[in-house]
């Protein structure tokens, strides 16, 4: 973290968060270039792969190569818990407790995804025996404490990933999720219609309560995320951030991601041109997705599969996408 210098303003602990935006570049458009022209070379009857070949080419700008079958992918999910959700949801911290020992024991549906897919599978606990608190009632987290989630969700990319996926251990984080996608310009009512639809009336009304409880910190992405973020949330954010540092394709999956994706997208307008969404449930998020720039769902099945199981999914579309492109290489 950055240290404060003689005469100079003291440094908070967003500010290192907000720097790594200005470090972001493009992915390699010569590796781009390369890759179309293969592929139309490599096909004798001249037809186009549409979204299996925007795909491919979506993995070779950001692995900058033409070889871009990922050799090493992982699917990272985030186990949380809050107070908010468990108020509305008195089950939910053992949902997301029992479905994080599942994933861990290799007992859980993704795990067999992942399976025949040849992907890595990590669980990260973000202290989920310690609830974060109820957004309506007070701030979810400190400046310290946002950035320290922040940057611990960037160990995703630890052991070098050239294929990211994420997403959470079930939906326990959607309503505090929701509450920071309705602080943001033009999202208010479709998110609480969200609210209302997926958790109840009662969500609807702590939403609302938390956006005027903090409504003086809503306008700085950063300060609404620790107002009204949970841990999920923050550690997601890291990880794409992390990811686009490293020039890393990333699928991510469901509301929470797509909220940590808003909030990327609020600090750069860029950040998320290595990011892909696996499959939008609902209106909701696939409105979400055409306003972040995230393209067509990779799936487009309709899905709100939890667990990382869409997303998952989307990666093995995202390899098959790879090993197309790769066949269509002239022969040595």
């Amino acid at each position: 973290m950055s240290h404060q210098q003689a005469g100079d303003a003291p440094v908070r602990p967003f500010d290192d968060v907000r720097h790594l935006a200005t470090l972001m570049e493009p992915a390699d458009a010569e590796a781009v270039a390369r890759a179309g022209e293969q592929l139309r070379a490599g096909r004798r009857d001249g037809r186009d792969g549409g979204a299996l070949d925007a795909l491919a080419l979506f993995l070779a700008g950001w692995r900058g190569t033409v070889d871009a079958e990922p050799k090493r992918p992982n699917l990272v999910l985030f186990a949380a818990s809050n107070a908010l959700s468990e108020a509305l949801d008195v089950s939910a911290r053992t949902r997301a407790s029992e479905a994080a020992g599942a994933i861990s024991g290799g007992a859980a549906p993704v795990t067999a995804v992942c399976g025949a897919h040849e992907l890595g599978l990590k669980v990260f606990d973000l202290a989920l025996a310690m609830p974060s608190p109820d957004i309506s009632a007070e701030a979810a987290m400190e400046e310290s404490a946002c950035a320290a989630t922040i940057a611990f969700g960037m160990e995703a990319l630890a052991d070098g990933p050239d294929l990211l996926g994420l997403d959470i251990v079930a939906p326990g984080g959607e309503v505090p999720a929701l509450a920071l996608l309705a602080a943001m310009d033009g999202l208010r009512e479709a998110a609480l219609a969200a609210a209302t639809e997926r958790h109840g009336a009662g969500a609807r009304a702590r939403i609302e309560t938390a956006l005027a409880l903090h409504a003086d910190h809503l306008a700085d992405p950063l300060e609404a995320l620790r107002c009204l973020g949970g841990r999920d949330v923050s550690a997601l954010v890291g990880a794409i951030l992390a990811a686009r540092l490293q020039q890393v394709p990333v699928v991510i999956g469901g509301v929470v991601a797509l909220a940590a994706a808003a909030i990327a997208s609020a600090l750069r307008a860029d950040a998320l041109e290595h990011v892909r969404l696996a499959d939008a449930g609902d209106e909701f998020e696939r409105g979400l997705a055409t306003r972040l720039n995230l393209g067509a769902p990779i799936l487009g099945f309709g899905s709100r599969l939890d667990d990382g199981i869409s997303v998952a999914m989307a990666m093995g579309t995202l390899r098959a996408a790879a090993a197309m492109l790769a066949k269509t290489r002239p022969a040595a």
